[in-house]
């Protein structure tokens, strides 16, 4: 407190009403924009990676179900159709975005079948290196023996 004369004068804090400036914001909103476009990016190439990991485990279990009709019948089934109706699947499985594997048989010459999937989304990933089809490099396949250049 400071006296001048008759009157008492009180000091008080000094308030700053500093606000952000435009660029301060501006700043703000582009280090948000590019974090926010690293997250939806690897969001999405996550879900690529789930679909093909679905993919390759419905081609393991048609890959199985084949081969046990294979073993119980002597031949291979004409259609996927079969394996539900036989009690070998309980469903078709279906591909995670197109919906559909093709099965492909050979009745004529060698009996032998090629499942194939066409819908891969990161076909040259190393840990499915065996299951890449020699016909189509962008495809993943399992087949019988003499079936390889089926297509």
């Amino acid at each position: 407190m400071k006296r001048r004369g008759a009157f008492t004068l009180i000091e008080l804090p000094v308030v700053s009403k500093r606000a952000f400036t435009l660029i301060e914001l501006l700043i703000v909103i582009a280090i948000i924009s590019i974090v926010s476009v690293f997250i939806i990016v690897s969001v999405r190439n996550a879900q690529s990676r789930a679909r093909d990991v679905q993919r390759v485990a419905d081609l393991a279990k048609i890959n199985s179900a084949v081969q046990l009709y294979y073993r119980e019948n002597g031949f291979y089934p004409p259609t996927l159709n079969v394996l539900v109706s036989g009690k070998y699947l309980t469903s078709i499985p279906t591909d995670p975005k197109s919906g559909t594997y093709k099965y492909l048989l050979n009745s004529a010459g060698v009996s032998c079948y090629k499942i194939l999937i066409t819908s891969v989304e990161n076909p040259t990933l190393n840990q499915y290196k065996s299951i890449i089809d020699e016909v189509n490099p962008a495809a993943w396949s399992v087949y019988s023996l003499g079936c390889k250049m089926l297509h």
